[in-house]
Parts: structure tokens; sequence; C-alpha cells
């Protein structure tokens, strides 16, 4: 590994090299520990393929902000949520969901894991092939116990529940004006829209 970075010196360099690459989780960490990813390079490891993150437009950076600030203040005393911070998967995958409830205090110390995870929320516009095909995917086979794609094409919820394999054996779609409540917290429900 360390003989693949010398020769390069620029991120963008490493970025183009590693495209097609299997990469470990250990190689990444390396790669930002050594300054080849910074937090600049928008890029995220999903199923160990080096994953260049989507621009964000205004819409998708405002309900980021607007579903974080409600989420947070409603489940302040019973888990912790987080905003485009990195998860740890088994397979090699180091994503960076829009929105991530999390039992409290379980991140402190290193990456939320699947086991610590509640519910994954991916706000999609642009994205929503990627989230909706590859990353439901992933997040099944690495046991995400529940996934909400919110769509802001459509103005619409996905809901994925109960991952089976490479997917989940539940799932349904809610309409602006319905609100939601994940398995966690069933009689907590949750305004999206």
């Amino acid at each position: 590994m360390t003989a693949l970075l010398e020769p390069l010196q620029t991120e963008t360099q490493v970025l183009q090299s590693l495209r097609f690459a299997r990469i470990t989780l250990e190689m990444y960490d390396a790669l930002i520990e050594t300054g080849k990813i910074t937090s600049e390079s928008r890029v995220e490891l999903l199923d160990g393929k080096l994953v260049e993150l989507e621009p964000m437009n205004t819409p998708h950076m405002n309900r980021v902000k607007d579903m974080y600030d409600r989420l947070n203040l409603q489940f302040q005393r019973r888990a912790d949520v987080y905003n485009q911070s990195p998860i740890e998967l088994p397979s090699d995958g180091r994503p960076q969901p829009d929105l991530a409830i999390i039992h409290r205090g379980a991140a402190r110390e290193d990456f939320a894991r699947p086991e610590q995870i509640y519910l994954l929320i991916e706000i999609a516009d642009t994205s929503i092939y990627t989230d909706r095909e590859h990353k439901q995917l992933l997040y099944a086979r690495d046991g995400i116990v529940e996934y909400w794609i919110l769509n802001l094409n459509k103005n619409q919820l996905e809901v994925y529940r109960h991952p089976d394999g490479e997917r989940y054996t539940s799932s349904f779609t809610l309409q602006a004006g319905q609100k939601a409540a994940c398995l966690a917290f069933p009689d907590d429900q949750i305004d999206w829209s």
C-alpha cells in the first residue's frame, strides 16, 4: 500500500489511481492519515470502492439541516443524531449518510456500526439511483435494520425495514402529510415533510 501511495503527488492522482481498486477500511484509513484523502475529497467508501459524493444543491442542503434540527430535538434524550458523518460497515464501507439516528453515546470513540444504528436516512434528488439501488443493497446486506430515502423529486418517503441478505423484506412509500415512525421509537411520529 505504501509503495502505491509514494509516487503519487496529488490527491487527484491518488483518487484516479484508486478509482477501480478494491480498498479495505485499513487502506482507506491510511489514505486519510497520510493526507491523500481529505474532507475536501468528497468521497466515501462503499463496498471497497471509492465513490465520489454528488454535489449538494441548496434544496438538499436545506432539507438535511431541517431534518437534522427536527430529529435532534425530537430524540435528544434517547438517541444521538448525526448528519453527514461516516459510519462503518463490515463490507469495507465508510458511507456518509445524510442522517443517522444511533444509540446514545455509541459513536463517541469510533464510527457507528450497524448494531448501534436505529435508522439511516438519505435525502435524495440527483443521488436517487445510488441511494435506492446501491446503498439500499449495502445497508441491507450489512444489517442496517431500517433505512429511509427522502425523495425530494417526488416529495415522498421510502421506508425500508427488516434486512434479509441483500434486500429489505418490508418497504412502503409515504406521501407528503403522512408521518413516519422508526422501528426503535414506534410511538414517536416524525414529520418528515
